[in-house]
């Protein structure tokens, strides 16, 4: 009896060896094996390696961070999993990724995550796509838009459910000076939000009146699986935002490289719109969807309307009964469609009462018709057209010291003599542009510029909609003297005006600007008046014209006459510029001839 016990005990044992020994051999790799590994883009990119540099610091999520490289994490990642198998519900996408890397060595983890389950259940992720909002030139944190992700699945309950997940940080002003630090050095607490699509939306579309556009990405099971799980990696690790380098783009960006590492393109700036452009260019949208503000869709449907019909819509909203009013928009869909949007326009931005709006839209009486024709807008001024937002571009220039050749780099974004087709109205952009030019006959070397901020926006006046343009900037730039000679001085410079389209290619504008510049011991103050206009034209041409009358403290007055005339490549990636540009006052005049090339990247 022993010693049938003992030999069942035996054969046990002999079997609880065996067993042990095959698990121990399912985790062995070869130093070969896990090179190659560790190599590959997409191990790096689940370690949000971005250029050779670690992106995330947080000692919680990378393991080696005080002997780091993409070998040392992968072994301790694997020993952390092999010898603590709790820490797979804590890394489930490195977990997943060794799993699909090794799938007979490496087994599925069976056991419930229970915080990661309910994540699942709760925002499914059957479909992924990358969320853009339009920039808004009113606020620093949204100057170029902000890109978000966006989870579409069937969840527990059997419902269809839609989140945003969103990377910010919170923008306190106060101290400005500590905010700049912490924004571009030092970096702030970044934050992770997950919130359904629809709160989303309704920030972005009706309280900012701002597009949202969603680009579906075509992405395998496997994929999103794996980004799923990445994202719950990411939820428990202490992220730094920096504005120039780490922040909603470039982490979201991060994220589906994860999944496919070429969306990763290795640009030193990315901005938010970069990140669809870049799984554009890779084939990986399948279609896309965009949600309408309503003050952008009036600005649309003005476009394609007659005065007549507008004047019609004007009285129908002082009169919504007027039965003539009524018949005549009913015969033309897209008047009618104006009047409908211009109502919901005014009720959101809380002109008029809730009751108003109802009553207003009742008397429309949309037709079955009416309901089946769909205008398309999803093709209109897409983003995803708008030319690149990196510029290096080299030229010639010809004043009254000579000639020059001269290197322009704007890293962000975009200047208003620039193709700006692509939005509704003629804006401008520039983060830390400087210009340099070389007189080779003088031996000279002269920094033209440093613009550190500048942005300006024309936005076109509506009936409808109203529209204040303006313009804001500070830098160093050329200040011109009495006898119109030039040296670099310190600019701060503000603006507020008026300008009207007249059709798509045509328009023109007022501005009154008041600033101050700095030159050496000696400061400034001046006011200047501005006219101008602007031309699209055949062949992917463009003219800029302006007119400026400066006058400056001690009774100083100049004029400045600049023409810009632009010729650009089709896929926006090259232009040429040929520019006239002319200071002169009561005694004296100076001629300025130059011409670039740029490149967008």
């Amino acid at each position: 009896m022993v010693s049938r016990i003992m030999g069942s005990l035996l054969a046990s044992l002999f079997f609880i060896l065996i067993l042990a020994s095959s698990a121990q051999a399912n985790f062995d790799f070869s130093e070969s094996e896990l090179d190659k590994v560790s190599n590959s883009p997409q191990w790096k990119a689940l370690l949000h390696l971005r250029n050779n540099q670690l992106q995330i610091h947080d000692s919680k999520f990378i393991l080696s961070s005080n002997v780091f490289s993409p070998l040392n994490e992968l072994k301790k990642t694997i020993h952390l999993l092999k010898s603590q198998p709790e820490y797979r519900c804590r890394f489930t996408g490195r977990d997943y990724f060794l799993n699909q890397t090794f799938p007979n060595r490496w087994p599925i983890n069976k056991e419930l995550c229970p915080s990661y389950v309910e994540f699942k259940n709760k925002a499914p992720a059957d479909d992924i796509s990358i969320i853009f909002a339009s920039e808004n030139l009113t606020q620093p944190s949204s100057i170029m838009g902000h890109t978000m992700m966006s989870l579409e699945g069937i969840n527990e309950q059997g419902f269809q459910v839609d989140h945003a997940i969103s990377f910010f940080t919170d923008i306190d002003t106060k101290d400005f000076t500590k905010f700049l630090w912490g924004s571009l050095v030092s970096g702030k607490k970044g934050y992770f939000t997950n919130q359904p699509f629809s709160e989303v939306q309704k920030h972005y579309s009706i309280y900012e009146q701002r597009n949202l556009w969603k680009f579906y990405l075509n992405f395998s099971t496997e994929q999103k699986i794996l980004i799923h799980r990445h994202l719950w990696e990411l939820k428990q690790s202490k992220i730094d935002y920096l504005f120039d380098r780490h922040n909603c783009a470039t982490i979201i960006q991060d994220i589906l490289a994860v999944a496919y590492p070429e969306i990763d393109n290795g640009d030193l700036w990315v901005s938010p719109i970069d990140v669809a452009k870049s799984a554009d260019r890779n084939g990986l949208i399948k279609h896309k969807k965009l949600y309408p503000s309503s003050k952008w869709k009036v600005r649309f449907l003005e476009e394609f309307t007659t005065n007549t019909n507008q004047n019609k819509v004007l009285k129908w909203l002082d009169n919504p009964d007027n039965s003539l009013s009524m018949s005549t928009i009913g015969q033309d869909y897209v008047t009618k469609e104006l009047a409908r949007s211009v109502n919901r326009f005014q009720f959101e931005s809380e002109q008029i009462s809730i009751d108003k709006w109802k009553y207003r839209n009742n008397n429309l009486n949309f037709s079955d018709n009416d309901d089946e024709k769909l205008i398309d807008i999803s093709r209109y001024r897409s983003p995803l057209e708008v030319p690149d937002d990196v510029q290096l571009g080299f030229g010639w220039r010809k004043d009254a010291e000579g000639h020059w050749l001269t290197a322009r780099w704007l890293p962000a974004s975009h200047r208003i003599s620039d193709n700006n087709r692509q939005y509704f109205s003629e804006n401008e952009l520039k983060i830390l542009e400087f210009e340099l030019s070389i007189n080779p006959a003088k031996e000279k070397l002269r920094l033209d510029q440093l613009q550190i901020y500048s942005v300006k926006a024309l936005n076109p006046y509506s009936r409808f909609s109203g529209g204040i343009s303006g313009q804001f900037s500070f830098g160093f730039q050329q200040i011109y003297t009495d006898d119109l000679t030039s040296s670099l001085g310190f600019d701060l410079n503000g603006g507020v005006g008026l300008a009207r389209k007249f059709g798509r290619d045509i328009g023109s504008y007022f501005m009154l600007s008041a600033g101050t510049n700095l030159q050496f011991d000696e400061q400034n103050l001046y006011i200047e008046p501005e006219i101008g206009f602007f031309v699209y034209e055949v062949f992917d041409m463009k003219t800029n014209f302006s007119f400026k009358r400066k006058y400056q403290s001690g009774e100083r007055v100049y004029n400045s006459i600049n023409v810009n005339q632009s010729i650009w490549r089709g896929d926006n990636s090259k232009s040429i510029a040929f520019t006239y540009d002319k200071k002169f006052n009561s005694t004296i005049g100076n001629e300025i001839f130059s011409i670039e090339l740029t490149t967008f990247f």
